[in-house]
């Protein structure tokens, strides 16, 4: 559980810095705009694809949104 909230905060703070709205994230990682919801809120587990997937579309790696 405290790996998904700190990916989650990773996530929603590297989203709000950039300015862009779930929508956009959504569509710029190929995900649904429920699913980044959903992990920006620690309420779904995430695979390392999808992890990847949001952090290539947030100009970041993973290991970025574990720190």
């Amino acid at each position: 559980k405290e790996l998904l909230e700190l990916i989650a905060i990773n996530i929603r703070n590297e989203r709000f810095k950039q300015k862009i709205s779930q929508e956009k994230l959504a569509e710029l990682s190929n995900l649904s705009v429920n699913f980044i919801s959903n992990v920006e809120n620690a309420k779904q587990d995430i695979r390392i694809c999808n992890l990847n997937s949001i952090a290539g579309a947030l100009n970041k790696n993973i290991k970025d949104m574990l720190n």
